[in-house]
């Protein structure tokens, strides 16, 4: 995978599980735009919905890549929005190698799936 693909991997991603947990589509898509942004990325074209996300952007070197995902059903989760807000603005803030946006995404998924299925973190 090429770093565009990363970049365009976590902010659908990233879109897709905010939508889930209920929060709004201008801040579903300002977040996506904004993580495009913050890697330079150009061209960004948004469109979504509330059961779909289709993100397409171009890099500095002309090459371009579409993401389409699937939304499930939306369970209102303002904890899980908050979360995603702050990951989205360190991202943006701290724009870490695309190649760690994967592990990014890795470690979203697996946090979110501990707190679904009723597991918790202890120190």
């Amino acid at each position: 995978m090429n770093d565009l693909d990363y970049i365009l991997d976590f902010a659908a991603t990233l879109g897709q599980r905010m939508l889930g947990c209920g929060a709004n589509l201008e801040r579903v898509n300002d977040t996506m735009n904004r993580i495009c942004l913050s890697y330079r990325l150009t061209d960004i074209s948004i469109f979504s919905l509330s059961s779909t996300i289709i993100l397409s952007a171009q890099n500095a070197d002309n090459q371009s890549a579409t993401r389409h995902v699937m939304v499930p059903p939306a369970n209102n989760d303002m904890k899980r929005i908050s979360r995603f807000n702050q990951l989205s603005r360190q991202v943006c803030s701290e724009t870490p190698p695309p190649a760690g946006l994967d592990a990014a995404a890795i470690v979203l998924g697996l946090g979110i799936s501990i707190f679904m299925f009723g597991g918790g973190i202890s120190w």
